[in-house]
């Protein structure tokens, strides 16, 4: 029992810290300066995370202008809780597998971070909400959005082009996973 509730609140934290990470690596990705829109959400963002990428960035070089420091740290934090999760589980070391499993876990984690992205922003398109906020999530799933909105037109004034999206996503999940079932077998 102590160790599924170590494992609970380890996942959780590790899922919290790895979706601030790869929030702060998409908003870099799309040249959005959190800073200036996000409010007190960016400095949340970046207080809480610039311990770990601020050291990572001496370390990895920044290609075609993407800085990858905050994808690579949510890629160290995933394995290092996958390895000691193994270790709680097994009671032993994992093997070189664990890298690989992590590729994969952190390929689900971007892709149900950008569903939430694209769910969340429906939502606030339906209801009366914050205007920041709404914003904030129209300048998040635009760059998503805009491929499938150049092919499927409104219908009667409905933008169903974040559920294409979201179908969309759930068949690459469910593609991914697929590959990752093959290669671990």
């Amino acid at each position: 029992m102590l160790t599924q509730l170590l494992l609970f609140v380890s996942q959780t934290l590790v899922s919290f810290f790895t979706s601030l990470l790869l929030f702060r690596f998409y908003c870099q990705l799309i040249k959005l300066n959190l800073k200036w829109v996000g409010g007190n959400i960016g400095l949340f963002v970046f207080k809480v995370t610039d311990w770990l990428v601020m050291p990572l960035k001496k370390v990895i070089p920044v290609i075609k202008n993407i800085d990858l420091s905050s994808l690579a740290g949510a890629y160290l934090v995933l394995c290092l809780y996958t390895f000691l999760k193994y270790l709680l589980i097994a009671g032993s070391f994992p093997d070189a597998g664990i890298f690989v499993s992590t590729c994969f876990e952190l390929i689900s984690a971007c892709i149900s971070g950008v569903t939430g992205m694209i769910f969340i922003s429906a939502l606030l398109s339906w209801f009366s909400a914050n205007e920041q906020i709404k914003n904030l999530f129209e300048v998040l799933v635009n760059p998503l959005l805009s491929p499938f909105r150049s092919f499927i037109p409104m219908i009667a004034g409905v933008d169903i082009s974040p559920l294409a999206a979201l179908l969309f996503l759930q068949v690459l999940n469910i593609l991914i996973q697929g590959i990752r079932v093959q290669l671990m077998v």
